[in-house]
């Protein structure tokens, strides 16, 4: 993880430029990149939309994504109960 936080211009700048592009991919991998962690971005019953990096990182939760294309709300509930 990078430990300065990143320029928000640069965020702005870079999410502007990649918002015409078809898909959410571009987005999502700036995203990656600015934050220097993988992103998910999924639906409201964690069916996966899109992901970077698109591959296995060692991460249950993520990797069961990756493969499966969704999460089990069962799966998530450990990671939500504080909420």
């Amino acid at each position: 993880m990078k430990t300065e936080s990143p320029d928000m211009m640069q965020i702005i700048k870079e999410f502007h430029d990649q918002m015409d592009k078809p898909g959410y991919r571009p987005l999502i991998r700036s995203a990656s990149k600015f934050f220097d962690a993988p992103v998910v971005f999924t639906d409201d019953k964690y069916e996966l939309v899109s992901l970077y990096p698109a591959k296995k990182i060692g991460d249950f939760v993520y990797d069961t994504l990756l493969e499966t294309g969704g999460c089990r709300r069962r799966l998530l509930r450990p990671f939500t109960l504080h909420i």
